[in-house]
């Protein structure tokens, strides 16, 4: 089953490679997951409301209204967040990074910082709330983009484990 790519390198025969292809399933799209480059289409997600209570269509279409107010696309496909006390910046798989402006503390916020609590904590917490359903979807945009991928990087991951095993 091994060949030699070249006489230092070991690599996988032919063979075995378009067996695994022949035998490998196409990965399915995720079912009802926009782009994660178009914005507005995440914003149409539906959000829903902590109160226990029902949701009318205008309740719904304000919060996807605030929702699209909330996340801005960067040139690099991240997306990111600029309030009033902090900025978010969300990564392509959804990851949030949360950090605080600094220069809008009063001396409150400083006292508060200095024994360990967290000023804007309600803020941040409300802020995740309301892009929860955005981030989700763009993390599932980025595992099926790394999944569609994964035939090639295990032929490059299983081509490094022949390179550095000793015959």
């Amino acid at each position: 089953m091994r060949r030699r790519i070249s006489p230092d390198v070991p690599g996988l025969s032919p063979e075995l490679l378009a067996r695994f292809v022949a035998q490998s399933k196409p990965l399915a799209p995720p079912s009802a997951v926009p782009e994660s480059s178009h914005a507005d289409q995440l914003t149409g997600l539906r959000m829903p409301f902590r109160d226990g209570g029902s949701d009318t269509a205008e309740q719904r279409a304000q919060v996807r209204h605030n929702a699209a107010d909330e996340l801005h696309p960067t040139a690099d496909g991240t997306y990111r967040a600029d309030k009033q006390t902090f900025t978010a910046h969300v990564d392509r798989d959804g990851t949030v990074h949360l950090k605080d402006k600094l220069g809008n503390l009063d001396i409150q916020d400083h006292l508060m910082l200095a024994f360990g609590i967290d000023p804007y904590a309600g803020a941040k917490l409300a802020f995740l709330d309301r892009t929860r359903d955005q981030r989700a979807a763009l993390g599932a945009v980025r595992i099926h983009e790394l999944l569609s991928h994964s035939a090639e990087l295990m032929l490059q991951n299983i081509n490094h484990l022949w390179a550095v095993t000793p015959d």
